[in-house]
Protein backbone atom coordinates (compact mmCIF):
# COMPACT_ATOMS: atom_id res chain seq x y z
CA UNK A 1 0.00 0.00 0.00
CA UNK A 2 1.34 3.44 -0.72
CA UNK A 3 1.98 5.80 1.85
CA UNK A 4 3.64 9.23 2.79
CA UNK A 5 7.11 7.55 3.09
CA UNK A 6 6.98 5.03 0.98
CA UNK A 7 5.02 1.41 0.90
CA UNK A 8 3.85 -0.59 3.00
CA UNK A 9 3.83 -4.66 2.85
CA UNK A 10 3.64 -7.63 4.04
CA UNK A 11 6.20 -10.28 3.63
CA UNK A 12 7.09 -14.01 4.66
CA UNK A 13 10.99 -14.57 6.28
CA UNK A 14 10.74 -18.43 6.45
CA UNK A 15 14.53 -18.44 8.07
CA UNK A 16 13.75 -15.44 10.25
CA UNK A 17 15.63 -12.32 10.25
CA UNK A 18 18.62 -13.43 9.06
CA UNK A 19 21.88 -11.22 7.70
CA UNK A 20 23.85 -12.10 5.40
CA UNK A 21 26.29 -13.61 8.15
CA UNK A 22 24.12 -15.85 9.07
CA UNK A 23 23.10 -13.70 12.43
CA UNK A 24 19.57 -13.62 13.85
CA UNK A 25 18.07 -10.61 14.63
CA UNK A 26 15.46 -9.79 17.26
CA UNK A 27 12.00 -8.56 15.87
CA UNK A 28 9.88 -6.02 16.98
CA UNK A 29 7.05 -3.99 16.41
CA UNK A 30 7.82 -0.87 14.20
CA UNK A 31 10.75 -2.16 12.20
CA UNK A 32 11.92 -0.34 8.86
CA UNK A 33 13.87 -1.63 6.13
CA UNK A 34 14.80 -0.59 2.75
CA UNK A 35 14.20 -2.83 -0.48
CA UNK A 36 14.31 -2.65 -3.93
CA UNK A 37 11.56 -4.33 -6.48
CA UNK A 38 12.94 -5.06 -9.38
CA UNK A 39 10.46 -5.61 -12.51
CA UNK A 40 12.65 -5.56 -15.16
CA UNK A 41 15.28 -8.58 -16.96
CA UNK A 42 18.38 -6.31 -17.03
CA UNK A 43 22.17 -7.73 -17.10
CA UNK A 44 24.23 -7.67 -14.32
CA UNK A 45 25.94 -4.74 -15.63
CA UNK A 46 23.08 -2.71 -16.06
CA UNK A 47 22.30 -3.40 -12.26
CA UNK A 48 25.33 -2.55 -11.12
CA UNK A 49 25.74 0.41 -12.94
CA UNK A 50 22.42 1.61 -11.78
CA UNK A 51 24.13 0.57 -7.92
CA UNK A 52 26.36 3.01 -8.92
CA UNK A 53 24.41 5.55 -10.27
CA UNK A 54 21.97 5.58 -7.44
CA UNK A 55 25.26 5.97 -4.60
CA UNK A 56 26.50 9.12 -6.11
CA UNK A 57 23.06 10.46 -6.79
CA UNK A 58 22.36 10.13 -2.71
CA UNK A 59 26.12 11.65 -2.06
Amino acid sequence: MPTDNGYLAKIALPEGLQTNYKKQIQYHSGLTVQADIVTAKMRLLERLFNNVRKQVAEN
